[in-house]
């Protein structure tokens, strides 16, 4: 006789449970959101989207920016930082006195490669011509696959 399988757990439940290591990540990610919340409102307009909240641990602050200019304007601009999750971070008596920041280029999409080019069809009938003439037979073979390339919809002759 099978015994009945239980169901999966929710992940709505299980996010939702402090205790469970899941559940505490979810925890410190809303965390995370709200004191980048804070700090945003601290800072002056211009740094919108130039920002993010990396990390906050024991004594510091780490925000990572992808430029060498705004790590310098957001150093500058420490006390605000500071100030804004040490308002948070009071309840739990851990006050930070660090800023890090630290330049993390923007992550690079990987690019698709471009379909090959086609060539006019004045330019595919030359490099056949070419591939005809030749007495060099790895050339002749080159020049044949590129020949292949010309445009079929009767482009520019």
């Amino acid at each position: 006789m099978k015994t009945p399988k239980a169901k999966p757990a929710s992940i709505g439940g299980l996010l939702a449970k402090g205790d469970k290591p899941l559940g505490r990540i979810a925890s410190q990610a809303r965390m995370l959101c709200e004191l980048e919340k804070r700090i945003a409102e601290s800072l002056p307009g211009d740094f919108h989207g130039r920002w993010q909240l990396a990390a906050v641990s024991n004594r510091q602050v780490v925000v990572t920016t992808t430029s060498a200019a705004w790590a310098t304007q957001l150093r500058f601009s420490a006390t605000e930082i500071l100030g804004a999750v040490n308002a948070r971070q009071m309840e739990t008596g851990r006050v930070a006195t660090r800023l890090v920041v630290k330049i993390a280029p923007p992550a690079r999409l990987p690019t698709r490669p471009s379909p090959p080019r086609e060539l006019s069809d004045s330019a595919g009938r030359h490099l056949q011509r070419a591939a005809e003439t030749t007495t060099h037979q790895p050339l002749a073979e080159a020049l044949r696959r590129l020949a292949s390339r010309r445009n079929s919809g009767g482009g520019k002759t």
